[in-house]
């Protein structure tokens, strides 16, 4: 430790001192001493990337402002995408860049999705509200793989508004195997999910084996529109999906799962509510499971929460269990 409290110094007799220390140490020797002084080395820090967004037009140009796009590209890339982005993001397994957006920010209307393909976090910032919509033409994020398929991404999304995404597999939000995604403080609504088939839909997400957690969260009148589209609110396809809080209400799917599709996943409710109060609330299915439907070896946890005014057309207006499914309810 060092002392810090001043002392009184004979500045004659610590010259001669320096000199004569100066005459004997060799150079390496003085460096070393330095060095103690000084203290030891810090580790090598890695400072994050932080991008604020401050325009709401979906462009890649040079134009003086920074989009949502041109921000995205960057974090992915590590690169300075042009120059209206001067901090290139940083690469690695552990590194999370930010992406925030400007005070007076609201609305984001996309031209096509958004692929998230390195570890990311999207939050507010400075704004009070946010939404971004898919313009009922394209899905809005994709959470990918990047180059180096060893390493998985963690990627957080939190207080904005995911509306009108449109595709043909989770119409809001895509997360590709293996990757992770955390929600919290979300609203996805008004999405659509357009395939068809037994493990084809996600309204508002599909995760195709990723991790998935979701917190405080608001999943409401989103479709799976495919004749026999499945999940209009969530669907995961293996990996898994926590949700903690919130409410998944108004969602439809043609075949299966209104609210929830699980094909084969883990599934883990805690406090949430499934349909609500009003007939209008609740989850519709066309055949099995308006409000939660499980699949071959899906596996669900429900604890705590409430399962209300949900329709299916054939059976399990509330909740489907496959033969081969285990659902635990507390």
């Amino acid at each position: 430790m060092f002392d810090f409290r001043p002392h009184r110094l004979n500045l004659n007799r610590s010259r001669n001192v320096s000199r004569n220390v100066a005459k004997r140490e060799p150079s390496s020797r003085r460096r070393s001493s330095f060095c103690k002084l000084l203290g030891e080395r810090l580790e090598d820090r890695i400072v994050l990337a932080a991008y604020m967004v401050d325009t709401a037009s979906d462009v890649v140009a040079v134009d003086g402002m920074i989009s949502l796009r041109e921000a995205i590209l960057s974090a992915n890339g590590n690169v300075a995408i042009n120059a209206d982005i001067t901090v290139a993001g940083e690469a690695g397994p552990d590194v999370t860049d930010v992406i925030t957006f400007a005070d007076g920010l609201s609305a984001i209307v996309l031209s096509s999705q958004l692929s998230i393909t390195d570890s990311l976090s999207i939050s507010l910032g400075a704004a009070s509200s946010v939404t971004i919509s898919g313009n009922d033409a394209s899905r809005i994020f994709s959470i990918d793989a990047n180059s180096n398929a060893t390493i998985l991404n963690s990627v957080s999304i939190s207080g904005l508004t995911l509306t009108n995404g449109l595709a043909s597999d989770g119409g809001a939000i895509f997360v590709s195997t293996g990757q992770n995604l955390l929600l919290e403080t979300v609203t996805l609504s008004n999405n659509e999910a357009t395939e068809t088939g037994p493990t084809r839909g996600g309204g508002a997400l599909y995760n195709d084996g990723g991790t998935v957690s979701i917190v405080d969260t608001v999943i409401s009148d989103n479709a799976a529109s495919g004749a026999l589209g499945n999940g209009g609110g969530v669907f995961t396809l293996g990996g898994s999906v926590t949700i903690s809080g919130g409410t998944i209400s108004g969602n439809s799917a043609n075949r299966a799962g209104g609210g929830i599709e699980n094909n084969a996943g883990i599934v883990t409710l805690t406090n949430v509510t499934l349909g609500g109060p009003l007939a209008a609330d609740g989850n519709t299915a066309g055949i099995n499971g308006g409000g939660l439907h499980i699949s071959g070896a899906g596996e669900v946890t429900i604890d705590g929460g409430s399962i209300t005014n949900n329709t299916a057309g054939a059976e399990g207006g509330g909740l489907w269990n496959s033969s081969t499914g285990t659902l635990i309810l507390d």
